[in-house]
């Protein structure tokens, strides 16, 4: 099963060269598993607290542009 570790914290755009130590979130399950490690709490918090377009538990809504046509709404 393939599982991702990403060292770069989204929020800072900074790598984490030794992650040991540093929090971390674990993103989806299985095949989709993704962790993602932080250079510190204040940034893993930031990430956690970014809204998400399309959440899992709720998908009554579709923010993007999923026509076969491809229509540019641009």
């Amino acid at each position: 099963m393939p599982h991702i570790t990403c060292t770069l914290d989204p929020i800072s755009m900074t790598d984490v060269g030794d992650p040991a130590g540093h929090p971390y979130v674990h993103e989806g399950r299985g095949e989709d598993e993704l962790t993602v490690y932080f250079e510190n709490e204040a940034n893993r918090r930031a990430y956690l607290a970014t809204p998400v377009e399309h959440p899992c538990q709720d998908i009554g809504v579709d923010m993007g542009n999923a026509t076969e046509e491809g229509i540019d709404n641009g």
